[in-house]
């Protein structure tokens, strides 16, 4: 990453543990509404407060932090007060604000912390020091078990913006109120020395042997050399209660030492396990993860463990063959086994564990069976399954788990069935079978599953649901998305509470008991895009919709809709036959996409769909009047556009390959935020763009004919402009009006060289190749601004699609899209030409990352073998810098390097059909990737895979930054 220009002063040298930082004030009148919205939760001052909010934010230095913090604390506070009372806290705050005076934000925090209770401090003070970025649930155990009451103390924490619970469960804290934390320890403290996490001074406390009755929490971590500890040393911390320890041994006799102790956390770097032995007497949490332990470690004999203990972790104990002996944890409630790649029994004695209620085997790849013995845990309300091409066996009696309430078992492709007694699970309300394609059918005694609230089952081979699953009458979600179901049960109607019906891309599925639809009342989100339904049935028009998709390549015949509709999506060949959406007045977000011979479709549908698309093409388009409450417009395919005269509301505004010579913007859309258009391969111009003086976000990619942005550089709100394969753009405007532009990328403009008018930016040249995106700093400075180089996709994923698209393939797409890596997925079920395009060989030439996966079917498709070899032929060229991944789904290594028949009788009858050079080109593609280091799927788990490829594609990135 590269920095363009700045404007900054030299950082000052601080200690490691506690930085020092110099931040700007904000202008005075931004501050004042920041700190309305977190004093009274509103964008509105409360007229008393008026005066006094301002001298605030004054004293504060209009600090972004300081405004957060003592506004939700002055909302904190005064929440449950009197008009005099709370006037009194805001008097009394300002004047210590005041009598500073206030040099930084550490002098807000101080006052914010001073008004903690003391057990709300002790949580501050652990998480500021230990658990940023931890996952809360174990520091949750260890406080309550203290009596800390720590689900009071967090919602205080986090309502005086002291932290934050993120969506995935961990602590977040503001960098600067992490090193106040640890300067309350450090320096307001400092005799107390209750906390420790700095190695050096960890060795100094131990080696000096001193009581110290204040010390809480330890951690004692050495990466590549270890360290012995000896009971005489922890002996002088006697109310030690969090204890981390890593490349650490411990010898002696520890019996009754440590009996405070209620987290320990010990990363075991070496085998050997000195005599003596642990006595944990209130231990609650052990956590051995990441540990070098195998079966016969003699640490379970030492370690004797109490009734309290309520976790034990061995995750990523990647040298496990078998689980210990559970005889002695008996009051375990958690057991977490997640990535034990090589785990592949689990001891019968789990059957002990009865207080047990989540058990996380995730990524256990080599595991083959759940033991029968698991059936028996009747407190088990969680099991966390592994995502495994290797067959996992099920026990028959799984569902005498009574108490189990959620039950995910996706990405097995290879299970075929699910034990009859799964009807058993009396508790179940979520159940999700995404990705096992083996199942064909599901057991009737799923209707069985009174309390199921939620069911997924989606990119599954089910081709019939059982008449049974009427039954659910809980039930509120039903997803059926990409299986090969071809009519709803006659039943579905008994589904009385359903809320959310999605059979989104169940192609095959027709219009047979749709009637039935129109009895599920409680109704609000219906699904059937890309389906082969022809007709929407008249009883929908009765439901109270809020959200309905539907397409087909075979509608025909769509009823008056319901008038409650806020979402409408709607794919069809002729429009002319669905309604005008007019008449739905309060519809505030509309998509029309009309299906093309570019819209990529199974192969299962390709008969007779060129000629419907040429025969549709030739019927007129009606021009669609469109409610004026609309926000979200989204056209695909769409010609001639819609009037978009009345939509004074709309901020929203997609146009995606639509046949237009120009796009004409009028000044009703004064409101509009974002402005998408793509691949208008025959747009020349957009008229009047310089009316959207609110636009925030511009895209505009695949515009081979646009030769200049017409009004762009009067669009004073810009913050996103984005440009991408637009040819003929050969000079962007001058853009020293677009003074709140902060994210600026371009990709695949060759003639778009420079920059005018940005400040910062005047002499950076721009590189044609990749995409090179600009982040401007605008807290630091208008002038300094970040750039950094990206391929146009990080990985170009290839698969022969009827064989592997709906387990690892799917899989790694999803996941990688949510880590906002960029990918080209392309396979050879939609193409029927028979050279490589433009497009893909574009793709396959600006990718970072090649991925093949190598299954039965594979050699086969000429297509396949096409892309392998143009992969080869850019990896090479690229003298190291891009790399290829071979993924051996199915097959072995051996048959890829065509040792064995499987391959090289597919290739052998090409010969037939191609020529013989081209033949042998792709025999030398398959022999040479076979010999490159990758992934054989049975083992690895698919969590594995996707970590080892994320690695891989950072590791590029890098490369690709420092080049540039």
């Amino acid at each position: 990453m590269t920095q363009v220009g700045s404007s900054n002063k030299e950082i000052l040298n601080q200690p490691k543990e506690i930085s020092c930082y110099e931040v700007q004030g904000m202008r005075f009148d931004l501050a004042l509404h920041l700190f309305y919205k977190h004093a009274f939760k509103s964008d509105y001052v409360v007229e008393e407060y008026d005066a006094c909010s301002s001298e605030i934010v004054r004293a504060v230095g209009m600090l972004p932090l300081a405004i957060v913090v003592i506004g939700s604390n002055l909302f904190d506070w005064g929440k449950d007060l009197g008009h005099l009372d709370k006037r009194e806290i805001w008097d009394e705050t300002l004047k210590k604000l005041k009598e500073g005076p206030f040099e930084d934000v550490r002098d807000t925090l101080m006052i914010s912390y001073e008004r903690l209770e003391d057990k709300h401090q002790e949580v501050f003070l652990d998480i500021a020091c230990f658990f940023i970025n931890t996952d809360r649930t174990y520091p949750v155990i260890m406080w309550k078990d203290w009596g800390y009451f720590p689900l009071i103390a967090m919602r205080v924490l986090s309502q005086r913006s002291l932290i934050k619970i993120r969506d995935d469960n961990r602590f977040w804290m503001h960098d600067q109120v992490r090193d106040f934390g640890r300067y309350i320890v450090r320096q307001v403290y400092p005799h107390k020395f209750c906390r420790v996490w700095i190695r050096e001074d960890a060795l100094k406390l131990l080696k000096g042997k001193k009581r110290n009755e204040d010390m809480v929490a330890l951690s004692l971590t050495f990466d590549g050399c270890s360290r012995s500890i000896a009971c005489e040393e922890l002996a002088a911390l006697p109310n030690l209660r969090f204890l981390r320890a890593k490349g650490i041994n411990f010898f002696g006799n520890f019996k009754n030492l440590l009996s405070e102790l209620r987290w320990f956390s010990w990363e075991i770097t070496q085998m050997e396990f000195y005599e003596g032995s642990f006595h944990f007497a209130n231990l609650v949490v052990l956590d051995l993860s990441r540990s070098n332990i195998r079966d016969d470690w003699d640490g379970w004999s030492h370690i004797q463990m109490t009734e309290k203990l309520k976790v034990l972790d061995l995750t990523d104990c990647t040298k496990l063959r078998r689980t210990p002996d559970f005889s002695n944890f008996t009051s375990l409630e958690t057991l977490v086994l997640a990535r034990c790649s090589n785990l592949l029994t689990i001891h019968p004695s789990i059957s002990k564990l009865q207080l047990l209620e989540t058990l996380n085997i995730k990524g256990c790849s080599s595991l083959g069976e759940l033991p029968e013995e698991v059936c028996s845990l009747q407190s088990l309300k969680q099991i966390v399954m592994p995502q495994n091409f290797q067959l996992l066996k099920l026990p028959e009696r799984i569902g005498n788990l009574k108490s189990l309430s959620s039950f995910v078992l996706n990405e097995h492709p290879k299970i075929c069935q699910l034990p009859d007694s799964i009807g058993g699970m009396a508790n179940l309300t979520y159940l999700s079978l995404h990705g096992c394609v083996g199942i064909k059918e599901l057991p009737s005694s799923i209707g069985e599953l009174k309390m199921l609230v939620e069911l997924q089952i989606s990119t599954l081979g089910i081709v019939e649901l059982p008449n049974s699953i009427g039954n659910l009458k809980k039930l509120r979600m039903l997803t059926l998305c990409r299986t090969k179901i071809n009519e709803f049960p006659h039943t579905i109607g008994g589904l009385e509470m359903l809320e959310i019906l999605n059979a989104h891309r169940s192609w095959d599925l027709t219009d047979k008991n749709l009637e039935e639809i129109g009895k599920l009342f409680h109704l609000t989100t219906l699904n059937l895009a890309f389906t082969s339904v022809s007709r929407l049935p008249p009883e929908i028009s009765r439901l109270h919709l809020q959200r309905l998709e539907v397409g087909s390549i075979e509608l025909q015949q769509v009823p008056a809709l319901p008038a409650s509709l806020k979402f409408l999506a709607v794919q069809a060949l002729d429009f002319s036959l669905v309604p005008q959406p007019s008449s739905i007045t309060d519809l505030e977000h509309l998509e029309l996409q009309r299906f093309s011979n570019s819209t990529k479709i199974p192969r299962s549908t390709w008969q007779d769909y060129h000629s419907k698309v040429e025969g549709a093409m030739l019927r007129e388009q009606p021009s669609y009047q469109l409610p004026s409450r609309l926000l979200a417009l989204k056209l695909r395919g769409i010609s001639p556009l819609p009037h978009f005269s009345n939509l004074i509301n709309l901020t929203v505004l997609h146009v995606i390959d639509c046949a237009i010579s120009h796009l004409p913007i009028n000044p009703g859309l004064t409101h509009l935020r974002e402005l998408f258009i793509r691949r208008c391969k025959s747009l020349e111009k957009i008229p009047g763009l310089s009316l959207l003086r609110s636009l925030e976000r511009l895209e505009l990619k695949g515009l081979n004919r646009l030769v200049e942005i017409q009004g762009l550089s009067e669009l004073e709100s810009l913050q996103y402009l984005i440009l991408s394969s637009c040819d003929l753009i050969g000079q962007l405007p001058n853009l020293s009006k677009l003074g709140k532009l902060q994210h600026l990328e371009l990709e695949a403009c060759p003639n778009v060289r420079a920059i005018e008018g940005i400040e910062g930016l005047e002499s950076w040249v721009l590189d044609s190749h990749g995409r090179t995106i600009l982040e401007r700093l605008l807290d630091v400075s208008r002038s300094t601004w970040l750039s950094h180089r990206l391929p146009m996709y990080d990985v170009f994923l290839s698969f022969r699609g009827r064989d592997s698209r709906f387990s690892i393939v799917n899989f790694l797409h999803y996941e990688m899209l949510q880590d906002r890596i960029s990918v080209h997925s392309d396979d050879d079920d939609s193409r029927s030409n028979e050279r490589i395009g433009e497009e893909i060989l574009q793709a396959l030439a600006n990718s970072n990352i090649y991925i093949p996966v190598f299954s039965r079917n594979y050699a086969s498709s000429y297509w396949c073998l096409r892309k392998l070899t143009q992969m080869v032929k850019c990896t090479t060229e690229s003298r190291g810098k891009r790399r290829i991944l071979p993924m051996f789904y199915d097959v072995e290594i051996d048959d890829v390097k065509l040792e064995t028949d499987l391959y090289k009788s597919d290739l052998d009858k090409h010969q037939t059909n191609f020529d013989h050079s081209e033949v042998k080109a792709w025999k030398e593609a398959l022999i040479e990737v076979a010999a490159m280091r990758g992934f054989i799927l049975r083992n690895n788990s698919y969590e594995e895979v996707l970590r080892l490829v994320t690695e891989e594609i950072y590791k590029a990135r890098k490369l690709l930054d420092v080049d540039s």
